[in-house]
């Protein structure tokens, strides 16, 4: 049982890894500003609440910073932010996740300190319409960082808004680290568009810099379940069933026929053996045909 599932998650990660090779260059930069007219999960600034919240189909929910000092400035981080969690697919006894990371490091816009529990620590929220980093923080890495996790089964399509950001290099990681590009963006903002694959890690960041930098949104837009994650469940549980047939043989089987096996061995070495050269496979045919023979002379006498 175990070997079998091992196979299907091998088979699953192998299609999903082969589906993305070449497919790096589908980072688009677009022109028109409007966020997406679809989307299912987002971070954004609500003008109803004054605040960057997560939105999800279950409605919104408020951000949770902690915040560390750096220098004059402070770094604020969110970690492990769940968007999703599905428990169970397809009998794969592991949970499904997507979950965000995020980061700005000297964050100098505004930002509301509140206790989220009682007796919790102080959280951070950010109120306004961007987030980041002025020209007067000097030089840092990481302004803005992003870290989307998706252990789910689905393909999902990422936009990201820095409209605010005049010019400058950010940059991208994508399907565990295994392929690495940097993106210029243009002089004026943009909202970028990538690809986040099914059971693929993707990574979002400013490089070093001293210039302003800011956020304004990011959106996910559910493509539905991945078509080499399918593929890759059907090659898992072919390789999967056909391992099991040449390995585990039925047991009741293999033993009955063990049995049998030993039963016609001893029988034949018994067989095999001799009186004064004399085989007793010999004398026992001897006697069946002598008892033959007077079975069929009573039978031709009545």
């Amino acid at each position: 049982m175990k070997f079998k599932k091992l196979s299907l998650l091998m088979g699953v990660g192998l299609m999903t890894y082969l589906s993305t090779l070449g497919q790096t260059n589908l980072v688009q930069t677009q022109a028109a500003l409007t966020k997406p007219t679809s989307y299912d999960y987002s971070f954004e600034y609500q003008s109803s609440t004054s605040r960057f919240e997560y939105t999800t189909e279950s409605g919104q929910s408020r951000s949770s910073f902690t915040r560390t000092v750096d220098g004059a400035y402070f770094n604020y981080t969110q970690t492990n932010r769940s968007l999703w969690v599905h428990p169970d697919y397809d009998g794969i006894e592991n949970n499904q996740y997507l979950s965000v990371d995020t980061t700005f490091n000297r964050s100098n816009t505004t930002w509301n300190d509140y206790v989220a529990f009682s007796g919790a620590p102080t959280r951070y929220e950010p109120t306004s319409t961007n987030v980041g980093s002025t020209n007067s923080v000097g030089t840092a890495t990481n302004k803005v960082y992003l870290k989307f996790e998706n252990q789910t089964n689905k393909d999902y399509l990422l936009y990201i808004d820095i409209s605010s950001t005049a010019s400058g290099s950010f940059a991208f990681r994508s399907i565990y680290d295994l392929v690495s590009q940097y993106d210029a963006l243009p002089q004026t903002g943009a909202l970028i568009s990538l690809p986040l694959y099914a059971f693929s890690t993707f990574e979002f960041f400013r490089l070093s810099t001293s210039s302003a930098v800011y956020f304004d949104a990011w959106y996910l837009k559910d493509l539905g379940v991945s078509a080499a994650y399918d593929q890759g469940i059907e090659d898992g549980y072919d390789e999967a069933y056909q391992d099991g047939l040449n390995n585990n043989p039925n047991i009741l089987l293999s033993g009955f026929q063990a049995m049998v096996g030993i039963l016609i061995n001893m029988a034949l070495m018994v067989l095999n053996l001799t009186v004064f050269d004399v085989s007793l496979l010999s004398i026992f045919s001897i006697m069946a045909l002598f008892v033959g023979v007077i079975w069929i002379l009573k039978l031709v006498r009545g």
